[in-house]
């Protein structure tokens, strides 16, 4: 997907972002060479609780290093 959007689309960036509770998808998200770029504190309810939500993001210069190009 992010081959695609920096390849394809020629996007200068790609955000996600998680649930704060779910680390796994931040490793997953960090290992893709994505960085944290913030919470949003409580911003979400889910499951009878506020949740926080954890923002991700890479950039196309970033992505090129990570890919060695």
């Amino acid at each position: 997907m992010i081959a695609y959007a920096f390849d394809e689309l020629n996007l200068n960036n790609v955000h996600a972002r998680h649930l704060g509770g779910n680390v796994g998808s931040g490793r997953v998200m960090g290992k893709i060479g994505m960085k944290q770029e913030g919470i949003q504190r409580q911003h979400t309810w889910k499951n009878g609780a506020f949740q926080d939500i954890v923002e991700y993001g890479i950039l196309k210069s970033e992505y090129l290093v990570v890919m060695g190009r």
